[in-house]
C-alpha cells in the first residue's frame, strides 16, 4: 500500500503511513491509484496465484511465505551481481536509471531535440557526472524508442493527486507525440518465453486516471494518450503498447468505480 502525504501541497511525498485505519482522521494522506485499483477483483490472477503458490511450494517445501510470495512474481537477474533479486526491487532501479537518463536529456536536449543523446550521456560519464549503471541495457533501448518515434520527454516523475477524489499517482514520464501530451507508464517483466510484451487492464486503468487527472489540473482540454511500455527483465527488448481511447475511457470508469468502493470499504467517506 502507498500513501501519499499531501500536508503540504506544494512539497507532497510518500508516507511512511501503511494502513488505512492511521489516516481516517489525516484528510492531507491520499492513497495511491494503485492501491484503489487492487479493489477491482480479477478471477483470472486470483485462481492463478493459487495455483502459482501451491507449485512453488510444492518444488520449495522449506521456503516461508515471504519468500513463495518473491518466486511467485519472478525473480529476474540483477546485471550487477548476476544474482536473483525480487522483481520490484528490479523495476525500482530500471526505472531509477531511466530517469537519471530521461532527466539529462530534457535539460540538455529539449526543447530542440537536436543532438546525439549517446555522445551526451559518453561525455557526462566521462566528466564523472554520471556514474555507467549496469540497468543501461534495459534503459537505453526505451531512449532509443523515444528517438525513432520522435517522443520528447518533458517531465519525469511526477507526482500528481485529485482534491475531490483524494487520489494521487506517480507518472513515470510526461512527453510530447505529436505535439501533444501523452502519458507513459514502464513495466519490467519476462517477456522471453513468447518474445512479446505482457499487459494487463489494470496497466490502462492507472494510466487512464492519472491522464484524466493531469487534464483536470493542467486544464488541458483533452485527456493525454496513454502508453505502457513493457520492457523485457531477461533480454531487453522493448515492446510498447498505445491504449485504444475506448480503453482509456473504461480505464477511467472502473478507477473511479475502484476508488469509490474502496473508500466505502474502509469507511473513509468523511475524508471526503
Amino acid at each position: 500500500m502507498h500513501i501519499y502525504d499531501y500536508s503540504d501541497k506544494d512539497n507532497p511525498k510518500l508516507s511512511e503511513i501503511e494502513t488505512v485505519t492511521k489516516i481516517r482522521e489525516m484528510p492531507w494522506m491520499y492513497p495511491s491509484v494503485t492501491t484503489i485499483l487492487k479493489a477491482i477483483p480479477n478471477p483470472f490472477i486470483e485462481t492463478w496465484r493459487v495455483k502459482k503458490a501451491i507449485e512453488l511450494k510444492g518444488n520449495n517445501p522449506d521456503a516461508t511465505y515471504e519468500e513463495i510470495n518473491e518466486l511467485m512474481w519472478g525473480l529476474p537477474k540483477c546485471p550487477e551481481t548476476g544474482d536473483a533479486i525480487p522483481s520490484r526491487d528490479f523495476g525500482t532501479r530500471a526505472h531509477g536509471r531511466i530517469e537519471d537518463l530521461a532527466n539529462i536529456w530534457i535539460k540538455e536536449l529539449i526543447p530542440s531535440f537536436k543532438g546525439d543523446i549517446y555522445d551526451l550521456f559518453d561525455k557526462k560519464i566521462n566528466d564523472e557526472e554520471l556514474d555507467e549503471s549496469p540497468y543501461d541495457t534495459f534503459a537505453y533501448p526505451i531512449l532509443d524508442y523515444f528517438m525513432d518515434n520522435n517522443i520528447k520527454p518533458i517531465e519525469t516523475e511526477r507526482l500528481i493527486a485529485c482534491d475531490k477524489m483524494k487520489i494521487a499517482g506517480r507518472l513515470d514520464l510526461i512527453a510530447v507525440v505529436d505535439s501533444r501530451i501523452a502519458l507513459f507508464d514502464y513495466k519490467f517483466r519476462d517477456c522471453s518465453a513468447k518474445n512479446r510484451g505482457k499487459f494487463y487492464d489494470s496497466d490502462c486503468y492507472q494510466l487512464a486516471i492519472e491522464a484524466d487527472m493531469l487534464n483536470n489540473i493542467e486544464d488541458l482540454g483533452f485527456i493525454p494518450d496513454i502508453y505502457s511500455v513493457c520492457v523485457c527483465n531477461v533480454t531487453g527488448n522493448v515492446y510498447p503498447k498505445k491504449w485504444s481511447n475506448m480503453m482509456k475511457d473504461r480505464g477511467i470508469s472502473m478507477a473511479k468505480a475502484a476508488r469509490d468502493f474502496y473508500f466505502q470499504y474502509n469507511l473513509l467517506n468523511k475524508h471526503i
